[in-house]
């Protein structure tokens, strides 16, 4: 049976068909806030320049006042429109998301977890239930802009889904949170009600932006044109989209 491909770009609001293919847009929520910058900035000392004071005229107190301990000034944080689409992702990560989609078709969770940042968020039924009509995820490729706050990255997956039955691979999008662990290594980072206000907003105003948008235009374009030519999975996607 020969497999018809359909080479995509990414797919944000590639309806909500039920599947699990996408998380996006994520339905974010707030809980706590914290500066949007707090955990996200690069660092650099700012350069002060220091003058001698004249020398007094009677001799210096016997306890000397402390020398200032300077403290580095923080860049400021990536304004959104400044955040522009890296189509180099860090290895790490590109490793990371392929080894989650391997993970979530797997029967067992262990090394599903592994991947996980914040695992009291994992959801079991939930997952099998977004993978139960899912045979492999093809032609992987990442995207990602700088986070904030909490979230050191976050990264736009594009995919062709192999579906159980239907000869067509479906072009899907998925968005991920990546924060990095103490020991340096990524981590998916499941949002729940983590996120805060700042941090919604600003990822919100991310993917408003051109970049994302043209991302989202084409797989739309793209999963359009196979579903066209494959009425199986047009026929799917309509069932588990409720339409």
């Amino acid at each position: 049976m020969r497999i018809k491909h359909f080479k995509v770009t990414m797919y944000s609001t590639l309806l909500v068909i039920g599947i699990g293919m996408v998380i996006y847009p994520i339905d974010l929520s707030k809980k706590e806030e914290t500066p949007a910058n707090a955990k996200n900035s690069i660092s650099e000392t700012e350069n002060l320049g220091f003058f001698l004071p004249e020398v007094p005229p009677i001799p210096a107190p016997a306890t000397p006042t402390p020398t200032p301990i300077l403290t580095p000034t923080p860049t400021p944080t990536l304004t959104p429109k400044e955040n522009t689409l890296m189509e180099k992702v860090p290895s790490e990560i590109e490793q990371l998301i392929n080894d989650y989609f391997a993970a979530v078709l797997e029967d067992s969770f262990d090394n599903y977890r592994k991947l996980i940042y914040n695992t009291e968020y994992i959801n079991e039924e939930l997952t099998r239930k977004r993978v139960e009509y899912i045979v492999n995820y093809h032609n992987i490729r990442c995207y990602a802009k700088r986070g904030v706050g909490q979230i050191d990255y976050i990264v736009y997956v594009m995919n062709d889904v192999e579906i159980a039955t239907i000869d067509t691979y479906a072009p899907s999008m998925e968005q991920f949170f990546i924060k990095y662990d103490k020991n340096k290594n990524p981590k998916i980072f499941l949002a729940g009600d983590m996120l805060t206000s700042d941090e919604e907003a600003y990822f919100n105003e991310l993917n408003s932006l051109p970049d994302v948008s043209e991302l989202v235009a084409e797989v739309t374009e793209q999963l359009n044109a196979a579903m066209e030519e494959d009425a199986e999975l047009k026929n799917f996607i309509k069932k588990l989209s409720g339409n």
